[in-house]
């Protein structure tokens, strides 16, 4: 485990860190830690950016495949039910903060407008 940790930073073409791993000679755990941790920082709100959307998550590990990622975890990633689950989930939370941030602007223009009536 310790390996997969150290390692989950290294990139499928060398140009990682911190030993600049190539390949299989990265660790199997690292490869998989690598897309599990992008997909979670790519799909998560950060507060100098939205999370992405589906597609776009999906575009960015084909677009790095070979590069960054291992491109048969890419695959197996992108084939498993479980990874479908967690992406949904994922753009239904979007949703849902979405609607949230909508309701609570809504929200303040209505009490926005109560008050111009009120003191009208």
């Amino acid at each position: 485990m310790e390996k997969c940790v150290r390692h989950h930073h290294e990139n499928f073409d060398g140009s990682g860190y911190p030993d600049k791993l190539v390949g299989e000679a990265i660790p199997i755990g690292a490869r998989i830690i690598m897309v599990a941790d992008t997909v979670d920082a790519m799909t998560s709100h950060r507060p100098y950016r939205s999370a992405l959307e589906y597609d776009a998550v999906v575009y960015e590990l084909r677009h790095y495949s070979g590069l960054q990622f291992d491109p048969r975890v890419v695959e197996a990633f992108l084939q498993s039910a479980a990874a479908r689950v967690f992406l949904d989930s994922r753009k239904n939370e979007q949703s849902w903060l979405a609607f949230q941030a909508q309701s609570k602007t809504t929200s303040q223009l209505g009490l926005a407008s109560q008050t111009r009536v009120s003191a009208g």
